[in-house]
């Protein structure tokens, strides 16, 4: 399949109509096309990256996806779009700090970003850890948590 006559926008919206429809494996030449398509440090850049790490999350490679992401917002200073998709990786592969570095990243960027404040609405606000002198990853704080949480839930 040859792509050459798609502009890098034009493969990066079919890419991520592909996405849209979980049709991820489809997704991959348009992003590869997109990427290679723009100049390392256009506005776009970054994003076409961390979204194709997205991706490449949704088809089981992890690592490599994850990577992608987080390389395409080591850099990023203009555009929120990065901080979303390495925000909902993150969610993905259950590393909760991280995404909600992202999304402030994202939200110092652009404060009023409705994806980034829907994502950081979702994911909640932990509470204080029950037995206050131990650390948070105490087992007795873990145990005593997941309790708290089934009472409160049932």
């Amino acid at each position: 399949m040859t792509l050459n006559h798609l502009t890098a926008s034009d493969a990066f919206s079919q890419a991520a109509q592909l996405y849209t429809k979980k049709e991820y494996g489809k997704a991959i030449p348009y992003f590869l096309h997109a990427i290679r398509s723009t100049e390392k440090g256009a506005f776009h850049s970054n994003e076409y990256l961390a979204f194709y790490g997205l991706c490449l999350i949704r088809l089981g490679n992890r690592d490599e996806g994850l990577n992608k992401c987080v390389v395409a917002a080591e850099t990023e200073l203009n555009n929120p779009e990065v901080f979303v998709y390495l925000a909902k990786a993150a969610i993905i592969m259950f590393r909760r700090k991280m995404a909600l570095r992202a999304i402030s990243q994202g939200l110092v960027i652009e404060p009023t970003h409705m994806e980034l404040k829907l994502l950081r609405r979702g994911m909640g606000v932990r509470r204080k850890p029950l037995l206050g002198f131990l650390p948070r990853n105490n087992i007795l704080n873990i145990l005593f948590g997941k309790l708290r949480y089934k009472l409160m839930h049932n």
